[in-house]
């Protein structure tokens, strides 16, 4: 099977998005298939890249103000044109914005899709739209167009499920990303590296681990 995932908030400096993205990769090529990603690039042209599990596909975008540097691919008719050259087996999007008309592009020809939540409309309405906005209802009516423009609806947590289960989706998946079970584990664990944390005074350690 040749696999093609697509998404807007790819950058090498970002973090959990691009670290999904290429362990999914990774662990469709070890499992016999072709992994193909589409993400965005401020250069003016298509760039494909190698990797040991398969190929990048870098496509011309626009970067999103207020965002931290990163670009969203607004071209979908490129994109098109890209997977009809792919021609893939299986086509994973994971962007709620400017990627979803590629649901229509996988219905049209036949190749199932899923959308990606990673996060939710309406924290993203709320982050960027001014107070009294209302964007719970903008939230709502987006995610149903969504939900039926692709076979599933893929939610790595509950949170990112429930603006879709408010709204009676039927083809909602939970699908939580992996831990990395060498680094994260009680064996790890140093009685001296949490008596020199917590200092002389404290008996309770809060360790808080947030995107930036």
């Amino acid at each position: 099977m040749r696999i093609v995932q697509v998404a807007n908030f790819y950058s090498q400096e970002s973090g959990g998005l691009r670290t999904t993205m290429e362990a999914l990769a990774e662990g469709y090529h070890t499992a016999g298939h072709e992994a193909v990603v589409i993400v965005p690039t401020e250069g003016r042209r298509i760039a494909t890249e190698a990797r040991d599990w398969g190929s990048v596909i870098r496509v011309p975008s626009r970067a999103i103000p207020r965002s931290g540097g990163y670009r969203a691919i607004t071209d979908v008719d490129m994109l098109c044109a890209i997977l009809d050259d792919l021609r893939p087996d299986a086509l994973e999007v994971a962007d709620r914005l400017t990627l979803r008309p590629l649901g229509w592009w996988a219905s049209a020809t036949g190749v199932p899709a899923v959308m990606w939540a990673h996060e939710r409309v309406d924290g993203v309405l709320r982050a960027f739209a001014p107070p009294g906005f209302p964007h719970r209802i903008l939230a709502d009516l987006w995610n149903r167009s969504t939900m039926h423009r692709f076979d599933s609806i893929v939610a790595t947590t509950g949170f990112a499920a429930e603006e879709f289960e408010r709204i009676g989706a039927h083809n909602v998946v939970r699908v939580p990303l992996g831990v990395d079970l060498e680094a994260f584990q009680p064996s790890r664990f140093d009685q001296g590296e949490r008596d020199f944390l917590l200092g002389l005074d404290a008996d309770v350690l809060l360790v808080s681990c947030t995107r930036l």
